[in-house]
């Protein structure tokens, strides 16, 4: 199938083009050839016309000349008017085969011209001019049958010419009848048959966004259009190759992962039960914290291996499906900042920071579970950057059509001209890296993607502030929710 198809796409649609283009050509010459022969008909008839009028009248002024010369020549004499005689009647009879040229019963008409002619000629020749005079009526009746049939050939033809416009209207509508839907419905072969390459490849592009790498791409058309489809199926090889590896690599990370926080959950919950001896209520709360902590990781894992995509744990791995926002649903910012505060709790007491929290009751649209990466992440920072004793002001507000959260900590803040750059993936602001506090720069890369996926955004203000950095999280808000403080 592939070759009817030109070397290239350009060739196929410019002879597309030609081809849809022939029927209008061609109906269009036909039309100026109809139009020059209704030019020439015109012409012809009208010159006609105008030789007729012509030959008609010297017919009638040389029947006149010699009527003249004959009465003449009946008083004066026929020898002293001979010359004037034959002169009209040469121009008579001259005019009459004019006049007769293309009728058909010209052979008749110029027989009995010729005829009476001849009846006048020989009397007058015969010095009976008296006797010329009386066969000149049947002289006057052929020449005017004559003229007269000429005069109806002439108006036949005027009377064709008349109908020939409506003729030609006809022939033409006739033609734009034929050739405009046959120009129409190849160019709706044509759009169709160049068109399925195309439509080959948006299939495939299709499938291949949608996941679907086992179906192989198979274009037909112009060969530059199949080299692309051939490039794509490259494409779906390599995309297979690598979906592959991704798998492996899961299964293997979360096996490898399972097995040690496991233990770790194994010997939390020993502690729990007291297997070991009794535990104080401080020692309670941090067995608890780290029991809610190993099930979260476990529970994570298990869903890496139930998806068909990667949805890692760690904070490289989570750039992967960061952006994407599955279960969602209406979710109480309050209460996920809670939780992550709870989580954080042993953090907080490590590192003896102050914790000040100002918080009103709003709901927001989205996932809860990346909603809680990202305010994790931005309260794992303040932490990790705050030094001993320090302290964290976490305040959330609410207007009309927004949820502003807003975390500062106590760190070395963010330096001027990084505010945009430590959002990158893998980048660490300098005086991040200064500090020797330990990330890998993914961690604010991922909250602001989330939050961009939610429509909202992550930002970070006062830059160059003394005391710390300062971020803040925007999130369209619930409107059906009321104001009330926690």
């Amino acid at each position: 199938m592939g070759r009817v198809f030109p070397s290239n796409f350009a060739a196929a649609v410019l002879a597309a083009f030609v081809l849809v283009l022939a029927p209008l050509a061609v109906a269009l010459v036909l039309a100026v050839l109809q139009l020059q022969d209704l030019a020439a008909t015109s012409g012809t008839t009208s010159a006609r016309a105008q030789q007729t009028g012509t030959q008609a009248r010297a017919a009638r002024e040389a029947l006149v000349g010699v009527e003249r010369a004959l009465r003449q020549a009946q008083v004066l004499g026929a020898p002293a008017l001979r010359d004037a005689y034959q002169a009209q009647r040469i121009r008579l009879l001259d005019a009459t085969r004019a006049l007769a040229t293309g009728l058909d019963e010209a052979p008749a008409l110029l027989g009995s011209v010729f005829d009476a002619d001849e009846r006048v000629r020989a009397p007058f020749a015969d010095n009976q001019p008296a006797n010329a005079l009386t066969a000149f009526d049947d002289l006057l009746r052929a020449v005017d049958a004559t003229v007269e049939a000429a005069t109806r050939r002439l108006t036949a033809d005027q009377e064709q010419l008349a109908a020939r416009p409506q003729q030609v209207s006809r022939r033409l509508l006739w033609l734009a009848a034929l050739a405009v839907p046959l120009a129409v419905g190849l160019a709706l072969l044509f759009s169709w048959y160049l068109g399925r390459p195309v439509r080959e490849l948006g299939v495939s592009m299709r499938r291949l966004g949608e996941g679907d790498l086992e179906t192989r791409v198979v274009v037909r058309g112009p060969a530059d259009i199949v080299r692309l489809g051939h490039r794509l199926e490259w494409l779906r090889q390599r995309l297979a190759t690598l979906e592959q590896t991704r798998a492996r690599f899961l299964r293997s990370m979360s096996h490898d992962l399972k097995t040690p926080i496991a233990s770790i959950a194994e010997g939390a919950a020993s502690l729990d039960e007291e297997l070991y001896g009794p535990l104080t209520p401080p020692q309670r709360s941090v067995v608890g914290v780290i029991r809610h902590n190993t099930e979260r990781l476990l529970a994570r894992i298990e869903s890496l291996l139930r998806s068909d995509r990667p949805r890692p744990t760690s904070e490289e791995g989570e750039a992967a499906a960061a952006g994407n926002v599955e279960a969602v649903g209406r979710v109480d910012l309050a209460a996920v900042v809670r939780n992550v505060l709870d989580d954080h709790k042993l953090a907080l007491a490590h590192r003896r920071l102050a914790l000040e929290v100002g918080s009103t009751q709003a709901a927001v649209v989205g996932d809860a579970e990346g909603l809680r990466v990202v305010i994790d992440n931005l309260v794992s920072n303040a932490i990790k950057f705050s030094p001993p004793g320090g302290r964290i002001e976490l305040r959330m507000d609410a207007d009309r059509d927004d949820v502003h959260l807003s975390i500062v900590d106590s760190g070395p803040g963010v330096a001027p001209g990084e505010e945009e750059r430590i959002f990158d993936p893998a980048v660490r602001g300098s005086a991040a890296l200064s500090s020797g506090a330990p990330g890998s720069g993914h961690g604010l890369a991922i909250a602001r993607d989330i939050a961009q996926a939610h429509g909202g955004k992550l930002r970070v203000v006062n830059v160059g502030r003394k005391g710390g950095a300062h971020f803040v999280l925007t999130l369209p808000r619930l409107p059906e929710v009321e104001d009330a403080p926690v």
